[in-house]
């Protein structure tokens, strides 16, 4: 992806390209009762889950295959998908962050000019190919098929 092709100047906001941030907050809790249980909202504990029976454990793994498929695609560029399921959950956060972060990142060629890699040994393409030897193990490979 390049910053021509990016979410933030199709928005119009590229000043903070390459840059992930974070804020964390703590959830607040409400103090305990000497009368009263525990509020489910506040309940850290699930009840156990009933064993599904097998079409239903099938399905289940199909659709975490599919899953899987799809987060090989996951990336702060634009592409075709559209859907994009939402659960609500609702939690009572403090107002202020506890701690926030920024975490840059950049592609390869940047990384070297910015020292942060080693560049790449220069070869050159005359030395390369005198030590060339061929096709092994002794054929050509069809392009069509990479």
């Amino acid at each position: 992806m390049t910053e021509a092709g990016s979410y933030g100047q199709v928005l119009g906001t590229t000043a903070n390209l390459g840059i992930i941030s974070a804020a964390f907050f703590r959830e607040r809790v409400a103090p305990p009762s000497l009368y009263s249980q525990p509020s489910a909202r506040y309940s850290n504990r699930q009840a156990p889950a009933a064993p599904m029976p097998p079409t239903e454990r099938q399905d289940a793994a199909a659709s975490k295959a599919e899953r899987n498929e799809r987060d090989e695609y996951a990336a702060t560029g634009m592409g075709r998908r559209i859907d994009h399921a939402v659960t609500q959950v609702w939690l009572d956060f403090e107002a202020t962050p506890a701690h926030t972060m920024d975490v840059r990142y950049e592609f390869h060629p940047q990384l070297v000019r910015l020292g942060v890699l080693a560049p790449a040994p220069v070869v050159d393409p005359l030395q390369r190919r005198e030590r060339a030897r061929g096709f092994e193990p002794g054929f050509a490979p069809d392009p069509s098929r990479h």
